[in-house]
């Protein structure tokens, strides 16, 4: 049986929210869950400290502004509660569809209403929960620093391949029940399945058009704005521009740019960023004397991010899976463009998925990894 503690771990590929998520859901069929990270994350005693201190090169969107949605909650709360108890713990605040409403909109109560509910809440401060909770699981163990070079697989006998373990740049191979892929949009999973004759996956891609910036602030006396309620954003078309509700008191503001306007490349300078910020009505209370500071983290005070695609990539085809024994998860396997806001939520939401194939199909990974193919799993 899988869990028998001297069969091989099951390996995830990334340390992020996707593979952590994995990682603990894993636990459920395997004795041993080794999660391989690239970055080296210093420890951090609190979220605030990981906010500061975590350099994560392979999640250039770590301190961008992120949207935790209704579905991310509802898994949490079937699949990973105490992920969510941590949280609600560390002060993030779980917002209804009352106070999401804009100013003067009264809404009429529906059925599943008390289910559609976000989380305020900032990246670093959900994948340090997430975090903490994997690495008190008996089982588990996170290995930072350590990068992936490609596959091993098992003697051919003329059919798709079978993943048997992962090769290590270091030169040495590590046996594995099944991998994971949760390495993110940067992912080479299609260059590793190649490598070992497996058929490429179908992939459909779109640039975005679209880059990106994003400041963190604190408000003074942990209140909003007197006046203000429900989600700030604006769309003019040719720009876009929003406030994300974070933990403790936390926001952030983003702006969306076409990557073709030259006038806005200016942004990353932070008074050239305040001044625009401030020009929109519905955000210039937020950042009035005395209601908010910047909360200034490396590298720079303003971040941008571009390079953006949207992409989406089949690991499963007709026949079944591309590679038994791999799996695909998070922006590895699917991701938008980040106005959407569905990157975590597609991460948790495939977990689940990948915890519920392993549940139906125990000790198969080949029918496992057929099993997700018709499952909706992104937002």
């Amino acid at each position: 049986m899988p869990r028998a503690a001297d069969n091989p771990p099951a390996i995830v590929l990334g340390g992020g929210i996707a593979g952590l998520a994995a990682a603990r859901l894993l636990t459920r069929h395997y004795a041993r869950v080794v999660v391989l990270e690239r970055d080296t994350r210093p420890d951090a005693a609190e979220p605030e400290s990981a906010f500061g201190a975590w350099q994560r090169r392979g999640v250039p969107q770590f301190r961008h502004s992120h949207a935790f949605l209704a579905r991310l909650r509802l898994v949490l709360l079937a699949h990973l509660p105490e992920v969510l108890d941590r949280l609600r713990a560390l002060g993030v605040r779980e917002l209804g569809l009352a106070q999401l409403a804009p100013p003067g909109v009264t809404l009429a109560p529906e059925d599943g209403d008390d289910e559609v509910v976000l989380l305020a809440c900032r990246r670093a401060t959900f994948e340090w929960a997430l975090r903490e909770c994997v690495r008190g699981r008996p089982g588990v163990e996170l290995r930072e620093g350590v990068s992936v070079a490609g596959l091993s697989v098992a003697a051919r006998d003329g059919r798709r391949p079978s993943v048997t373990g992962v090769r290590l740049t270091d030169g040495s191979v590590m046996r594995a029940a099944l991998v994971v892929d949760a390495t993110g949009r940067r992912s080479r999973a299609p260059a590793w399945l190649g490598a070992i004759g497996a058929p490429l996956p179908r992939e459909l891609c779109a640039d975005t058009g679209t880059f990106y910036y994003t400041r963190f602030y604190r408000r003074r006396h942990g209140r909003a704005p007197r006046g203000t309620t429900g989600l700030v954003a604006g769309d003019l078309g040719w720009v876009k521009v929003a406030i994300f509700p974070g933990d403790n008191a936390s926001f952030s503001i983003s702006v969306g740019a076409p990557v073709d306007d030259g006038s806005l490349r200016g942004l990353s300078e932070p008074a050239r960023f305040e001044a625009f910020v401030r020009a929109f009505p519905a955000v210039a209370p937020w950042r009035a004397r005395g209601v908010s500071v910047p909360i200034d983290g490396p590298p720079t005070p303003v971040l941008v991010m571009g390079n953006l695609r949207n992409r989406l990539r089949r690991f499963v085809d007709r026949e079944g899976p591309l590679a038994a024994g791999f799996f695909a998860i998070g922006d590895a396997a699917y991701h938008s463009n980040p106005v959407y806001g569905r990157g975590a939520t597609s991460a948790i939401v495939q977990a689940a998925l990948l915890d519920e194939a392993l549940g139906r199909h125990p000790g198969d990974v080949r029918a496992a990894g057929t099993a997700g193919r018709s499952a909706r799993s992104h937002p």
